[in-house]
């Protein structure tokens, strides 16, 4: 069975909901793991990077990876017109899918440098949440 093209690709709520509460409840660096092969069983993914948007100092920090090359603690700073669209993105509150992280300026900002392939960014807590 082929796998499905990222673009056709749509999150449940309901997925979004369930990570948001693990995210929010559990230490991401020791779940992260864990979460790979459960998702796995329902989308194609092959590795997990989560990241948290840090609004006082205009960045966003890795914190938790599982099977990709991304180093823990990675921070980007977002210049002002980044940062504006990465608030945009989670206020917006749906997941976003790209067949590379070259599509867009807002994948290039979201999925870390080194990473190639389909890409979904999913965001994660309450909009007001920091």
């Amino acid at each position: 069975m082929a796998s499905p093209d990222p673009a056709d690709l749509h999150l449940p709520d309901l997925l979004a909901d369930v990570l948001g509460e693990v995210a929010r409840h559990l230490d991401l660096e020791e779940s992260t793991p864990g979460l790979l092969p459960a998702m796995s069983r329902w989308l194609p993914v092959s590795g997990l990077v989560f990241r948290r948007l840090d609004s006082d100092r205009a960045r966003l920090e890795t914190a938790a990876v599982a099977c990709v090359d991304v180093p823990l603690g990675e921070r980007a700073s977002l210049p002002t017109p980044r940062m504006a669209e990465v608030q945009a993105f989670l206020a917006l509150g749906r997941a976003t899918t790209w067949h590379d992280r070259a599509e867009t300026t807002l994948a290039r900002t979201l999925v870390p440098a080194g990473l190639r392939g389909p890409v979904a960014a999913v965001p994660l807590g309450a909009p007001h949440a920091a």
